[in-house]
This record gives C-alpha cells, sequence and structure tokens, in this order.
C-alpha cells in the first residue's frame, strides 16, 4: 500500500468510448434536477444515527454525486469527516437507493434515428428504468453503460430511476457462491465488485461505500456516428513518422458514401467509404514529414499536434454534408520499458525518444474520497506541483480510479509521464467467468479511451498483489487445492486477460504485472 501524492443484457450498447470533441451527434445533459431517497423506510435508530429524520419525500441533487455526500450537503448528516462521523455512518452502505428525475423529450430525441442514453461512473449495482422499463442492468463503475430508448422515449413526463443495491450484499452472495475465500488486506469482500476498491477503507482514508452517478445525458444521431478515433504510430525517424488513423464509425444504414478527412497538423489525409449498417473500421495512412517529438518537461517540449477528424457525405457532386467531426491532441514519440539481464539480474527503465530517463515521480491515490468534489483546479494544482518539483511520472494507483480524461490531457500538455495501473489492489481477485468478462469490458474500454494520450508510459496490472499472496502470510490458511485455485484466478486475470487487452487495444503501450 502506498500513501498520498508528493508522500503526501436488454438494450446495453458496449461501444467504445474515446473522447471526441465537436459535432459528433446532439448531446443532451440529464446532470441537473435529480431526487433520492433511500428504497424502504429507516427505521428509527437510523434516523437517530443520521442525527434528524429522512423526510418521507427523499432529497433533491444534482450530478455527479453520491449518496453520502448529497446527504452532507442536504445538511442531513454532518461532516463525513469529523470526528468519529465516519463510524456513525457505517450503516448507510447497507441500504439500497434510489435515484430519479423526470424530464421532456426535445424535437431532437423525437426525430432522430437513434436515441442513446449514456451513464458515466455508475457506482456501482444499478438497474436502470426508463418509464417503468428496464433498459440496464449495471456492476461496473469503470465502464460507460448506455441503452437505445428510442422506443421508450415520450414527447412529455420522461421518468428516469435507478435503483442502487448495497454492494455488501451483492458481494456477500458472491463470496457464498465461491470455491474459496479470496485475501484481501482489510479482510473485506470488495474483490468481488469492480468498484473502486479505497472506498472500502484503506491506510490513508475512510471508509465510505456509497453509491452514485458521475454524469448522464442523451444523445442522439441520424445517419453516422463517430465512435473511436485512434493513431497508431507505425514507425518514427527525424525526417518522416509514419502513422496509421483508425476510425469506427456506426451508421445507421447500409450503403452509406462517405469521405474521412483526417487533418494532422497541416497534413490532411483522405480516405472515401462505403458503410454498411452498424460499426465500420476505416484506416488512414498518415506520414508527418521532420516530425516534432513529444518530450517530458524536463527534457524538451511537450509538443502536441491537432488532429481533427470529418466525416462527410457528397452528394452528387455538390457540396459535401458533414456528419460527425473530432479533435484531439496527439504527441509523437516513443516510449519503452527495457528490462535487459545483466549481471545482477534485470534492469528496470524507461526510454523516452530513445534516451534513457530517469523517472522521478509519485504515486497519485484519488484527489478526494468524494470523487464529485473534485474539481479543475484540483487537478491543475496537482500537475503544477508535479511539474515544480521536476518529477516527469506519475502512477495512477490501482486502489483508486481511472482518472478524468482532463487530467490526461493537461499531463500531455505539462510533459508529465504516466504510469497506468489497472483497478485492483491488494487482494486477491476471482476468475468467475462473468466477473472475468466484466473486467475485460472495463479494461478494453480503459485502454482505448487512453491510447492517444502521449503522456501513457505503461499499463500495469494490478498494485501488490503478487508481493501480497507471496510475502503477507495469506497462503497458510489455504489447503493445496484451494492455494492452487487462487493462483490461477491471478493468472487468469492478469497474466492472460489483461495482457492480451493492451496488447490488442492500446497501440504499442506495453504490460507490466
Amino acid at each position: 500500500m502506498y500513501s498520498r501524492l508528493f508522500n503526501t443484457s436488454l438494450l446495453l450498447l458496449i461501444l467504445p468510448m474515446t473522447v471526441l470533441s465537436a459535432q459528433n451527434g446532439n448531446h443532451f445533459p440529464l446532470n441537473e434536477g435529480w431526487h433520492f431517497q433511500p428504497s424502504v423506510a429507516l427505521r428509527p435508530q437510523d434516523a437517530n444515527d443520521l442525527g434528524q429524520n429522512l423526510t418521507a419525500e427523499g432529497y433533491s441533487t444534482k450530478l455527479p454525486n453520491t449518496v453520502l455526500n448529497a446527504l452532507f450537503e442536504n445538511g442531513v448528516i454532518e461532516d463525513p469527516f469529523y470526528r468519529k462521523n465516519e463510524s456513525r455512518l457505517q450503516w448507510l452502505e447497507k441500504k439500497d437507493w434510489i435515484f430519479e428525475k423526470n424530464f421532456d423529450a426535445t424535437p431532437e430525441m423525437q426525430s432522430a434515428t437513434l436515441v442513446e442514453l449514456v451513464l458515466k461512473g455508475l457506482d456501482t449495482y444499478a438497474e436502470v428504468y426508463m418509464n417503468e422499463v428496464l433498459i440496464i442492468s449495471a456492476d461496473n463503475m469503470f465502464r460507460t453503460w448506455q441503452a437505445d430508448i428510442r422506443n421508450f422515449i415520450r414527447p412529455k413526463d420522461n421518468h428516469l430511476k435507478i435503483y442502487f443495491t448495497s454492494p455488501l450484499s451483492k458481494e456477500k452472495t458472491a463470496s457464498e457462491l465461491s470455491y474459496a475465500d479470496f485475501p484481501d488486506v482489510n479482510n473485506t469482500l470488495r474483490m468481488f465488485s469492480r468498484k473502486a476498491q479505497f472506498h472500502y477503507g484503506w491506510d490513508w482514508g475512510p471508509r465510505f461505500v456509497s453509491c452514485g452517478l458521475q454524469n448522464a445525458e442523451i444523445i442522439t444521431w441520424s445517419n453516422v456516428i463517430m465512435r473511436d478515433m485512434s493513431i497508431k504510430q507505425l514507425s518514427l525517424a527525424n525526417d518522416l513518422a509514419h502513422l496509421q488513423g483508425q476510425v469506427v464509425i456506426e451508421s445507421d444504414a447500409d450503403n452509406k458514401n462517405v469521405n474521412v478527412d483526417m487533418l494532422f497538423g497541416d497534413i490532411l489525409s483522405s480516405q472515401k467509404a462505403i458503410l454498411s449498417a452498424g460499426l465500420n473500421t476505416i484506416s488512414i495512412d498518415i506520414n508527418i514529414p521532420n516530425p516534432i517529438r513529444w518530450w517530458t518537461h524536463n527534457l524538451g517540449k511537450p509538443h502536441l499536434y491537432d488532429v481533427k477528424t470529418t466525416i462527410t457525405n457528397p452528394e452528387n457532386g455538390k457540396t459535401a454534408v458533414k456528419w460527425a467531426e473530432s479533435s484531439i491532441k496527439y504527441g509523437i514519440r516513443t516510449i519503452e520499458l527495457v528490462q535487459d539481464k545483466d549481471s545482477k539480474g534485470e534492469t528496470f527503465y524507461f526510454k523516452l525518444n530513445g534516451i534513457p530517463i530517469f523517472a522521478k515521480g509519485s504515486n497519485m491515490i484519488p484527489l478526494n474520497i468524494f470523487q464529485e468534489r473534485v474539481t479543475s483546479e484540483h487537478i491543475d494544482q496537482i500537475i503544477n506541483s508535479a511539474t515544480e518539483a521536476n518529477m516527469n511520472m506519475l502512477r495512477v494507483w490501482g486502489g483508486g480510479i481511472y482518472q478524468p480524461n482532463e487530467f490526461y490531457e493537461k499531463c500531455d500538455q505539462k510533459g508529465i509521464l504516466i504510469w497506468q495501473d489497472f483497478m485492483y489492489a491488494c487482494a486477491m481477485y476471482p476468475n468467475e467467468s462473468h466477473f472475468l468478462e466484466n473486467a475485460r469490458l472495463e479494461a478494453v474500454e480503459q485502454v482505448q479511451r487512453l491510447r492517444n494520450h502521449a503522456c501513457l508510459a505503461l499499463w500495469c496490472g494490478n498494485n501488490e498483489i503478487n508481493e501480497a499472496w507471496n510475502n503477507w502470510g495469506w497462503q497458510p490458511r489455504f489447503n493445496p487445492d484451494q492455494k492452487e485455485y487462487i493462483w490461477k484466478a491471478y493468472q487468469d486475470v492478469f497474466q492472460e486477460m489483461l495482457p492480451k487487452v493492451v496488447k490488442e487495444n492500446a497501440n504499442g503501450t506495453q504490460y507490466y504485472e
């Protein structure tokens, strides 16, 4: 375990969720006007723990938020960090909660070919209803959940309801069905949930196993939508960078003619295509003469190219109609973890653009127990402090969260490398088929989301799990069959599934167990 930074089913769509700015469908945020309440009436002793009664009508909130923070904002509970309030509030984690809101459909929602509800940071076990129809069953806060709702939305008084089940009840059931107990440094059942592990308490922070939602929106589109855009670096020399752009386009019908244009700096590359209904992947070769390389701030300038991708529809020689557009910033560079055998064992260092570097940095835990309290100013402060301390790498710790896009964008801009853990820490994890597939989809989404960032230096499987299994005294409590079963689960997750996901999706970024 590490301390703080500076030592301090149904209609569900599973699609890439790369962040694409500019015109790419119509976005209608649903973050205002939420209402929440416990799913059943609270007992008198529960109300006493709160310090006052919860009203039968519940309370108002907006996103992003979690139950604990929203209760504090409504004046129902005292500051969770004050004195012994952490222990006084533990009973809340055993409750089920309901978040809901009403909204009217816009004209675009009523006329579009596709109408998608998109939920991010859905934490964690949640059933989502649109006008009393179950549309999503979620069980992973690190995945984006979305559903096509065009057959359920109505012009007025749409009702969106999310029923959150206590993680503890789900984990207890999973544990009872498991062949072996899985050890954990905190003696919890958190390893059965794809939920931020620090929520269950750590040496640096309290235990608040809450639930909630970070962002909700409706996206409407017709004709096409750009689902993903990534750039793979095929070769890099001083006089030429050979890249390949890959654009994933979803079409609402067959035989749609499109032009795909990628403007990389001042170099334009284009590709014509005829789309089929569903997902289509278009590849574009890009050659950049005399490329300017991205460097960490202590070795040079973190140069970023502006990249704009546009999808247009040529209408019989007339002016092309723009159907979708996205913009990112991209840094050209090579990064390599060097592990060569030598007389003392094995080296372990990074080369940036072929130059060995001293990786000077820090371990980064989540910036707040309640992520909804984190602002752009907090992210700026952390990255600026690292830069001022002459750090050139931060490690995103595996017991926390995958950081928001803004964090990686600013690391790109500031010239800070990122060692990125997958979100597993200080526990042994199961390999039951549903868990493994759930974890795989999470990894695919996160690797694809971050693969265009120049700052991304390495994907690491976990935090201290191999070390814990071999050196923390866990093994004697298990018989030989159980030990074999638990270690096989480790291998399935961290030596097979995760490295395969990185190899297939990371565009060259290495994996380290």
